[in-house]
Parts: C-alpha cells; structure tokens; sequence
C-alpha cells in the first residue's frame, strides 16, 4: 500500500460568498471560465466519460484537454487533466466540492497525484502555483456572479 506522506497532491479551499449553484456556474460556463482560468473556456457536455477542453478564448488553442469523472451539479466535479502532446499516463485528477457553509460556499480543490506521473515534481509545483494563482480569481468571479439582486 503506498505511502501517503509519499504522494504530491494539491489540496486547498476558499470560503466564496456565493451560493453552490452560482458557484457551479462559474465552473462550468465559459463566459465565466475565461475569467479566472488564463483566458480559457471550459467546454465539455458535463457528462461522466465526456471530454473537457480548456480552449483559449482568443486563439482557439486547446491548452488543457481531459474527461469528465464524476459530477453532481452544485456538489462535486471530478476531472483529469493532461497537457496536449504529453507522455501517455500523465493525467492527474482535479475533484472540486461545493459545501453550502456560512450563506455561501466552501469549495475544495485537490489535484493529483503527480508522483506517480512523468516529472511529477515540476507539474506539482507548476499545478500549485497555477491554483494560488486562479482560486483568487475564481473567487473574485463567483462573488459577482453570486451578488444578491443578480440572475
């Protein structure tokens, strides 16, 4: 049985002043994605076993492709990830979770396990500093999505 202390995954969350269900819209449309995510849609059919693209909004680039693993809408999307072109086998899993908590949300982010992927430290390093990057902004986005008086 592995070592947990021996595995590199991501692992953060962010308390969102926003209901779950706003929240999940910034997840999944991509009027919202491109926001928070480098200028990325996120597009997919949000359905187990269906690809999810991250495209570039302005030059059609897919940067990030991978598949649907599980999902319940305003609770939980789960997802794998691997950069065009890499090595096969070099999927990580990103699982994020909605709580209703205090009015609005607490979403938890996990991604990984990048040690047992190709150059697992660099794409754990790279991953974290992508997230602390992007949960600020995601943040930012479903706050003002989510205000009181909004659609």
């Amino acid at each position: 049985m592995p070592d947990k202390k021996d595995e590199l995954v991501f692992e953060d969350s962010i308390e969102i002043k926003a209901p779950p269900e706003k929240v999940w819209e910034v997840l999944t449309e991509p009027e919202y994605t491109k926001q928070y995510m480098f200028g990325c849609n996120a597009e997919s059919d949000w359905r187990v076993g269906s690809p999810l693209l991250w495209r570039g909004a302005q030059d059609g680039k897919v940067y990030v492709e991978g598949k649907i693993v599980a999902i319940e809408p305003a609770k939980k999307l789960s997802f794998t990830t691997v950069t065009p072109g890499s090595a096969s086998g070099s999927a990580s899993t990103v699982t994020e979770e909605l709580v209703r908590s205090n009015g609005g949300t607490l979403l938890r982010i996990t991604d990984g396990d990048f040690s047992k992927l190709p150059d697992g430290d660099k794409r754990y390093e790279k991953t974290t500093e992508g997230w602390k990057a992007t949960l600020p902004l995601l943040k930012k986005t479903a706050e003002a999505h989510g205000e009181v008086g909004k659609r």
